[in-house]
């Protein structure tokens, strides 16, 4: 399994245990699940990227706040891959020899 499976996987996890304690709490109608479901289903299918999978858990909770704190989640971990490739930049750039402009790209992060 690629990443992007792996995190499709996890999100599609998460989802349900969301809709199952839902159901069980009696927050959610089986008419609403379904309307979850349905919406889930047709959107996940043509997600194909990190980004999209993100922005899918923003419009999911969007849609139903139950679902906030899986956006939250996705939020944070698409921030810490941006802040990954950022450090690997200004790791590449020192290497490279040109502190400057690791030093600007790490201020610019920080600010």
């Amino acid at each position: 399994m690629d990443a992007l499976q792996d995190k499709r996987y996890e999100l599609e996890k998460r989802i349900i245990e969301v809709l199952l304690n839902s159901i069980e709490n009696e927050t959610l109608t089986l008419d609403q699940a379904s309307e979850v479901t349905d919406f889930w289903l047709t959107k996940m299918e043509d997600l194909t990227s990190e980004e999209e999978l993100s922005n899918f858990a923003k419009e999911l909770s969007a849609k139903w706040p139950m679902f906030d704190r899986i956006a939250l989640a996705e939020q944070s971990d698409t921030q810490k891959q941006e802040d990954v490739g950022v450090a690997d930049n200004v790791v590449s750039l020192v290497k490279d020899g040109k502190l400057e402009e690791a030093i600007d790209l790490a201020k610019s992060q920080t600010n």
